[in-house]
């Protein structure tokens, strides 16, 4: 939905707290009051536009809740923080977005656990439930690092970190011979 995207960009690039009626419109290129007659208040706008980034905007958990290697695994891990199927900045504002706004809106809240229970059960298919929430934490923070303090990471660091604690949580890979 255009009015939705609208919000969704103006969230990325100016935060959540500039999102309302006005500047949506205005991003959007719509009347005002086609914004307000869908959307009564802000809130419902900023809940909506959460709602909308968490069922349409997917990153690539489609790739790790198939059956698969140790090895295969910490690839597509080191690839959504690192490489090819990296998350985007954009979608990283957002997401951070969402779950800062959550702790003081609880329809937030719940679409961001929401979103966090898909991603722990895609990697669930490989992994222990609690070793699932453990990777998707690790995750989270490496792309928060990323996007605000600018980190560098290296495929061949994240490979290596992701590798040793998923032996951690997990024991050697079944396929580990060492």
């Amino acid at each position: 939905m255009r009015i939705l995207d609208a919000a969704l960009e103006i969230a990325a690039t100016e935060g959540t707290r500039r999102v309302n009626h006005r500047s949506v419109a205005s991003q959007a290129g719509v009347p005002l009051g086609s914004v307000t007659y869908y959307f009564p208040t802000a809130d419902r706008l900023v809940v909506e536009m959460f709602r909308h980034l968490s069922t349409t905007r997917v990153v690539p958990m489609a790739d790790l809740s198939e059956p698969m290697t140790r090895s295969q695994l910490v690839d597509r891990i080191t690839s959504i923080v690192v490489g090819e199927s990296r998350v985007s900045s954009f979608y990283q504002t957002l997401s951070y977005e969402m779950v800062v706004y959550g702790y003081s809106h609880p329809d937030v809240a719940a679409l961001a656990s929401e979103w966090h229970d898909r991603w722990r059960a895609a990697l669930a298919v490989n992994m222990s439930p609690d070793s699932a929430r453990t990777v998707v934490a690790l995750i989270d923070g490496w792309l928060l690092q990323d996007g605000v303090e600018k980190v560098p990471l290296t495929v061949e660091v994240v490979r290596s970190q992701v590798e040793a604690v998923l032996v951690g949580l997990e024991g050697p890979a079944p396929d580990d011979k060492s």
